[in-house]
């Protein structure tokens, strides 16, 4: 996703979910100050007011109680913020001109791990979904090999392959292509 968001010259906001992810998290903050208190905007008011690109790292572990403010965000742009304003699609805004207009280029990237976990249903229909799996060096091989058609040697072939198995975390199949 940082190389995506680079590559495209976009700004990104994170937040990683955790099981204590609360709608503050995702909404306001009320802060004290000496001159009273103040609400903050958290990563997705940001991201949404700025158009960056928002990652969403560990979906899996949404709770019940977070789940509905993700999804009108992510479904409607809309959302019911704690200092009394709301966040509103652009076209709501034009045509209303009410609340306050999510910019256009905003969007979302959801991470989830889907190890013996189901995603909420709504949530996860919000997403197009990409499955990145590492491949082992073997089945790269064969796959660099098929698509070089002769332009690459044995060696440079084997070279790609052994520094894309020190990758730590693998790459993807995709990648090799």
């Amino acid at each position: 996703m940082l190389l995506y968001a680079s590559l495209l010259g976009r700004e990104i906001e994170f937040v990683s979910i955790t099981q204590d992810t609360s709608e503050a998290d995702l909404k306001q903050r009320k802060e004290v100050t000496n001159n009273g208190t103040r609400y903050v905007n958290q990563a997705p008011v940001r991201a949404a007011l700025n158009g960056r690109l928002l990652i969403l790292d560990g979906l899996e572990k949404a709770e019940r109680n977070v789940l509905p403010t993700l999804n009108n965000l992510l479904e409607n742009r809309e959302l019911p913020l704690d200092d009394g304003s709301m966040l509103v699609s652009p076209d709501v805004y034009n045509t209303h001109k009410m609340g306050i207009s999510v910019h256009p280029d905003f969007r979302v990237i959801g991470l989830a791990s889907l190890d013996n976990v189901t995603l909420d249903p709504p949530l996860r229909s919000r997403f197009q979904a990409r499955l990145a799996s590492s491949v082992d060096a073997g089945d790269m091989l064969v796959a660099a090999s098929a698509l070089s058609d002769g332009r690459l040697d044995t060696n440079t072939m084997k070279n790609l392959v052994q520094s894309a198995g020190d990758i730590h975390d693998g790459v993807s199949l995709e990648a090799v292509h």
